[in-house]
């Protein structure tokens, strides 16, 4: 069986000095769903602390492949 994953559709109000309006964004039941830069912005900082982390376990991550 195959879960169903429920998503909508809302309005988000914005004021921010270079970013001001209302948006619509896609949200389900865990809350509003990331847009692609806001995703892209996160995984940038997850590796940046697996990075961090592998660092400080001595191993060059730079060095893998």
């Amino acid at each position: 069986m195959v879960a169903r994953v429920r998503t909508r559709i809302g309005s988000l109000a914005r004021f921010l000095p270079a970013d001001t309006g209302l948006w619509l964004r896609w949200y389900n039941s865990a809350g509003w769903m990331p847009t692609q830069r806001e995703q892209a912005e996160q995984e940038r900082q997850r590796a940046d602390r697996l990075a961090k982390y592998l660092r400080s376990q001595g191993v060059d991550p730079d060095s893998l492949s």
